[in-house]
């Protein structure tokens, strides 16, 4: 234990269950215990939500159970993992943004898309990545962004994909934002972008998992995630459709967002490793899992093979398939070929340049890039063209336009 106050109580009886209580950053902690079953989980709810605690969000993958509950300022979020036989509960401050949650979910007129938005790819290292869903009300759903740079880019794409119905274009409404990880080239993009162009948009929620600083070896500098660097330099630039101070969420594994006509659900944050202390950010990633226009996506970020073959032993096979999948930490090294069958996916986001692209295909070790060459029907990279799906997704379709 961190010092982290932990307010949940172990049902009586189960106390030499706990396996052990976790920082997950931000004043948040989670207790596990093991040796559970499922009844363990429905006598925790019952038990939580007989003290007054509301349901915000519920949800079933496979024999896994999750539910996300608060009463005033407190959250917790208890979820029985049926493969491990662990209930894992994570307690904090309610930072519930409603919005996030709409149980009625409507569907507005407006035909969805997913656009995957080109980088310029000019850094050495290369990396960036930006993913951008229109949704049915018409607003958007943004992964990412890129580095800095690239947040000129993504408002002259918002812009393009807000009259791309050929309507009259009206305010640009981001409904969400989604930050995997704390690297730069994904990150770099919200900064810039609120500072420039923060008064143009609306801006409903900004969300992450920001682990823990226990949880980083002491020699990893680039903390570009942390909510307070998002809270005092995105933040203040922002606000939602009523007018005040855009908010941020931090997920957790299980939870299900629904707005706009879509479903963003999270399958694995950095809390499922239990605090194991790691080298990278890429170690750090939220994994979440998209329905849009009927249309599912894998969305990995730079997830490898740290979280991966965790999130593989938790999740069942048969929920990880998806129509489209992003390529792992840009094709690049630290990949895991066993997901990429399991996922099954027709068509790959490859968000990367053509020269890292070829570079990785001719690199023997990079058994995950060759997989998704050889089995994709469909596969794009994220350099000078801006590539638009419509949703549902007819092959071959997808629009090409020249960005960079």
């Amino acid at each position: 234990m961190n010092g982290t106050e932990n307010a949940f109580t172990v049902p009586k009886g189960r106390e030499d269950r706990v396996k052990g209580v976790y920082d997950c950053g931000d004043g948040y902690s989670m207790t596990v215990c093991s040796s559970c079953d499922i009844s363990d989980f429905s006598e925790i709810k019952e038990k939580y939500l007989s003290l007054g605690y509301e349901t915000v969000c519920e949800n079933a993958i496979g024999k896994n159970r999750y539910l996300t509950c608060v009463l005033g300022d407190k959250l917790l979020h208890v979820y029985y993992i049926g493969e491990a036989g662990e209930i894992r509960a994570v307690t904090g401050r309610n930072d519930i943004i409603p919005s996030l949650f709409d149980r009625e979910n409507p569907t507005g007129s407006v035909r969805p898309s997913c656009t995957m938005m080109p980088m310029s790819y000019t850094q050495a290292s290369g990396g960036g990545q930006c993913i951008i869903f229109r949704l049915t009300d018409g607003t958007f759903f943004v992964m990412d962004g890129g580095w800095s740079g690239e947040a000129y880019t993504l408002y002259d794409t918002l812009k393009s994909l807000n009259r791309a119905d050929g309507e009259a274009s009206g305010p640009i409404v981001i409904s969400g934002w989604f930050l995997s990880h704390g690297h730069i080239d994904h990150t770099g993009c919200i900064y810039k972008f609120a500072e420039v162009f923060g008064k143009e948009v609306t801006v409903g929620a900004v969300f992450c998992n920001d682990a823990s600083v226990e949880q980083m070896t002491p020699n990893y500098v680039s903390y570009y995630m942390s909510t307070k660097n998002l809270t005092e330099k995105v933040l203040p630039f922002f606000r939602d459709e009523n007018g005040n101070r855009t908010r941020l969420m931090k997920v957790h594994t299980g939870q299900k967002l629904t707005f706009g006509g879509a479903e963003f659900e999270v399958l694995f944050t950095h809390e499922d490793l239990l605090s194991i202390t790691v080298k990278n950010f890429n170690d750090l990633c939220t994994v979440i899992k998209a329905t849009v226009g009927g249309t599912t996506f894998f969305l990995t970020a730079d997830a490898s093979k740290v979280e991966l073959p965790a999130l593989m032993a938790e999740v069942e096979e048969a929920h990880l398939k998806c129509e489209f999948c992003q390529v792992g930490h840009h094709g690049a090294d630290r990949g895991y070929t066993p997901l990429y069958p399991a996922v099954g996916a027709k068509y790959y986001l490859y968000p990367n340049s053509y020269r890292d692209y070829h570079r990785d295909l001719e690199t023997n070790a990079y058994e995950w890039v060759k997989y998704v060459v050889d089995n994709a029907e469909e596969l794009y990279l994220a350099e000078e063209y801006s590539y638009t799906f419509d949703l549902p997704y007819t092959a071959g379709t997808a629009k090409k336009t020249r960005v960079i």
